[in-house]
């Protein structure tokens, strides 16, 4: 999607032949994996399709979009104390009236706009906060962020989902990336702590799923199999 918007194309009859053109190499790869392929190719038409039609109607909004762009901040923890603070984002849309929209694409599930609103899922609140803080070359920290979005891209009987994110309603875009970013400098801060243990998980709704990345280290799995009364 990236190589394909970075041609700035036509939004005409052409659009779609070219995306579909680009996916074909994309897809060189998966050759080797012809039951792979088979699927996904017929999800990527379909992800193609919705796609331009998508991008057609919003392309008279956006006035420029920064694409597959890295960003990096320095979050100052205590004198000599600097974490750095980095990311890619799929794609910021400067739009017609100035502002931003920040964008993520999913083939997955997309967070909930709840687990957004309380910060459980702080990526794209973060990627605001860094766009404040200068992180992104060539994008204007004054601009103000005022759409953070999610599409998913599943190919399925939905094709192309799109899901707008943000604060709760008592809460301003502005004064919700403040928070994401205080409240993961506080985390930082907490890791300092030499006395502080890591958790292998920290979110209640991770706790049924045993496929997280430290859990082995926590055998995770072994001690959920014990029993109820055992000391």
């Amino acid at each position: 999607l990236a190589a394909f918007l970075a041609e700035d194309p036509p939004l005409d009859q052409t659009a779609l032949p070219r995306l579909l053109a680009i996916g074909r190499e994309k897809f060189a790869p998966l050759d080797a994996f012809p039951e792979v392929r088979a699927i996904w190719w017929l999800r990527f038409q379909r992800i193609a399709e919705a796609f331009v039609a998508y991008e057609t109607a919003r392309a008279r909004h956006v006035r420029h979009r920064y694409l597959e762009i890295a960003g990096r901040m320095e979050i100052d923890l205590a004198p000599g104390r600097i974490v750095t603070l980095s990311g890619r984002a799929d794609r910021i849309d400067l739009m017609e009236d100035g502002t931003l929209s920040i964008l993520d694409y999913k083939t997955g599930q997309m967070p909930s706009g709840k687990q957004v609103a309380s910060l459980l899922a702080p990526q794209l609140p973060l990627e605001a906060a860094m766009v404040g803080a200068g992180a992104f070359a060539g994008i204007d920290p004054g601009a103000a962020v005022e759409e953070l979005l999610y599409l998913r891209l599943s190919g399925g009987r939905e094709p192309l989902e799109k899901g707008t994110r943000g604060p709760a309603k008592d809460q301003t875009m502005a004064e919700f990336t403040a928070e994401a970013l205080a409240r993961t400098r506080a985390l930082l801060a907490t890791y300092e702590n030499p006395s502080r243990g890591y958790l292998s998980r920290a979110r209640v709704m991770s706790e049924g799923e045993m496929n997280g990345p430290y859990d082995h280290l926590a055998r995770v799995a072994e001690w959920a199999l014990g029993g109820g009364d055992d000391a």
